[in-house]
C-alpha cells in the first residue's frame, strides 16, 4: 500500500512540475514575441518633403502595406512650381504614384521602386524672333510620362532620410512648337530645339532624389 501511495504522489508530482513547466514555457514564450513584436514594430505612414529631378521641390506620402510580410509599399509624389530663366517663364508640375519592394520587412532600408511619372508644363517666351524681323511673344504645353524605376535607401526612426537613383523612360520631344503672335496681331508657329539639358535625353529623365520626413 505504501508502494501504490508512494507511486501516486510521484506520478502526482512529476505532473504537477511537468504542467508548471508547460505554463512557464508558454508565458515565457509569449513575452519573448511581445518583445519581438516590439522591436519590429513598423511605421506604416511616412510623409515628408522631396527635392531632385525631375520633381525639383515637393512633398511625398508612402504607406507600408500589412500584407506580404510588409515588404510592399504605396507611394505618392507631388509638386508644383514657376520658373523663370531670361526670356522664358514656365509653370511646371510633376506627380508620381507607384509602389517600393523593401528587401527586409521592417519598412525600410534598401528597396526598389517602380513607377508612373507626369511631368506637365506650360512655357510661355518672349522676344520670340519671327518673320519680317518681327518679334512675339507664344507659349507652348509640354507634357512627359515616364515610367520609373528606382534604387532607394530609407532609414528607420521617426524622423527618416532617404536617397533614390534611377531612370524615368518616356519620349521627350526633341523640338518645341511655339504659338507666337506679335502685338499688332500676325500669328506664326515658330519652331524651337529642346536645349541640351544634362540627364535628359530623348528615351527618358534621369531619376534623383533625397528626402525626408516623419514616420509612425
Amino acid at each position: 500500500m505504501r508502494l501504490i501511495k508512494t507511486s501516486k504522489i510521484f506520478k502526482l508530482s512529476f505532473a504537477a512540475f511537468f504542467l508548471g513547466m508547460c505554463v512557464t514555457f508558454a508565458q515565457t514564450t509569449e513575452e519573448n514575441q511581445l518583445s519581438l513584436n516590439s522591436n519590429h514594430k513598423v511605421k506604416t505612414f511616412s510623409i515628408g518633403l522631396k527635392a531632385g529631378a525631375p520633381n525639383i521641390a515637393g512633398g511625398g506620402l508612402e504607406i507600408v502595406l500589412p500584407f506580404f510580410d510588409h515588404h510592399f509599399s504605396l507611394y505618392g509624389d507631388l509638386s508644383k512650381f514657376n520658373l523663370e530663366l531670361d526670356d522664358t517663364s514656365a509653370d511646371l508640375s510633376y506627380n508620381e504614384f507607384g509602389f517600393n519592394y523593401y528587401f527586409n520587412t521592417k519598412g525600410k532600408g534598401l528597396y526598389l521602386g517602380a513607377g508612373f511619372g507626369k511631368f506637365d508644363s506650360t512655357l510661355v517666351v518672349s522676344n520670340i524672333e519671327m518673320e519680317g524681323d518681327r518679334t512675339g511673344q507664344g507659349s507652348v504645353d509640354l507634357l512627359i510620362n515616364t515610367t520609373n524605376l528606382k534604387l532607394g535607401l530609407k532609414t528607420g526612426g521617426t524622423f527618416y532620410f532617404r536617397v533614390e537613383l534611377g531612370y524615368g523612360l518616356g519620349e521627350v520631344p526633341s523640338e518645341l512648337m511655339i504659338n507666337a503672335s506679335t502685338s499688332d496681331g500676325y500669328n506664326e508657329t515658330v519652331v524651337e530645339k529642346v536645349p541640351n539639358i544634362p540627364g535628359i535625353s530623348n528615351s527618358g529623365i534621369l531619376v534623383g532624389n533625397i528626402g525626408f520626413g516623419i514616420s509612425f
